[in-house]
């Protein structure tokens, strides 16, 4: 949809579809938020034991999308603030100076009365900020810069913030995935805990608990070598080990081509500074807008548009927002 439009245009979307998430939602997405949303209000958590997990998972959700609109609320303070020197600036001056000109002491006084603004004593109510949406800091991309050097300067910056905010959301379902695993088993440990038989303890184990272990059996297992967390694969070993009756419903969370991707960027921005490989390339399989590579060819770094960042980072949330109501689900059915 993008293709027809100019430059400087698709910069523009790239950037706000960045800062505000612009993709479809999917009709199972919306209703798993929904039930999600419902069941967190109500309460409805604290029944498999997970409430904590959800609440969590919540306030990780909020604080990504703030950062992720940070640049524009700070564009409109911006505005607001020049807005209120300006109008600062015209009010004539309070005292007449034979050392300073008019236009000196027209300076002085805004700043000082713009200062006072800003500690919140001085009132002075503006619409900037509430009329204004992120096409307008947005065009911070689109306008070109006479310095070719500031031009890439900028094209850097607005790349290592779309990967500051995909790293994060995988962050998000990966610290997520992690303690649900943990609360699963501390609450339904009979089935859970066995981990088809690789679930081993030892008389150190119990001692350093003082032989009370009630309730914390996920916790104990999770620092066994036995489960990990720290990658796509592992995350999914370790809920196949926990969750093997009927884990069909987890695994289509896990193998979700969405969340693989994510984690295949995620991944390659991290480990490999941004530079394709073999392994990416069979990982991402079926991305979009993949660059040409060739194992014996030059090296081809990625680049992380706003529609993809802003695909993969929703992705991550809807993710751990999905796998959050299907081990509830199962935690429920096995009572």
């Amino acid at each position: 949809m993008t293709e027809n439009v100019l430059p400087s245009i698709k910069k523009l979307m790239d950037f706000q579809s960045i800062m505000c998430g612009h993709v479809q939602v999917t009709e199972d997405e919306n209703r798993r938020g929904h039930q999600f949303d419902e069941r967190l209000k109500s309460g409805e958590f604290v029944n498999s034991g997970i409430q904590n997990v959800a609440e969590n998972l919540m306030a990780n959700i909020r604080r990504s999308r703030d950062h992720a609109q940070l640049p524009l609320a700070i564009f409109n303070y911006g505005r607001r603030f020049e807005e209120i020197y300006a109008a600062f600036y015209l009010e004539p001056a309070r005292t007449v100076s034979e050392v300073l000109s008019d236009e000196e002491i027209r300076h002085f006084q805004a700043k000082e009365r713009t200062w006072q603004w800003i500690l919140g004593n001085e009132d002075y109510n503006s619409m900037i900020g509430y009329v204004t949406d992120g096409s307008d800091v947005a065009g911070f991309a689109a306008v070109p810069e006479r310095s070719p050097d500031r031009e890439e300067d900028k094209k850097n910056q607005i790349e290592a913030f779309a990967a500051s905010l995909l790293v994060e959301a995988w962050t998000l379902f990966e610290s997520l995935s992690e303690d649900l695993w943990e609360a699963a088993l501390n609450v339904h440990p009979r089935t859970l805990g066995q981990l088809n038989g690789k679930a081993k303890f030892t008389y150190d184990d119990l001692q350093q608990n003082n032989f009370h272990v009630s309730g914390k059996l996920g916790t104990l297992l999770k620092k066994k070598d036995v489960v990990s967390f720290r990658t796509l694969d592992k995350i999914c070993d370790s809920y196949g080990l926990a969750f093997s009756e009927q884990f069909k419903p987890i695994e289509d969370v896990l193998k979700y081509a969405g969340l693989r991707h994510a984690a295949a960027v995620r991944n390659l921005l991290i480990h490999k500074r941004g530079i394709i490989d073999r392994e990416f390339i069979d990982q991402a399989a079926g991305l979009p807008d993949l660059p040409d590579w060739h194992p014996n060819g030059p090296p081809v770094q990625f680049s992380l548009s706003g529609p993809l960042c802003a695909r993969l980072s929703d992705s991550c949330r809807n993710c751990a927002i999905w796998l959050t109501n299907t081990v509830h689900a199962w935690i429920i059915g096995h009572p």
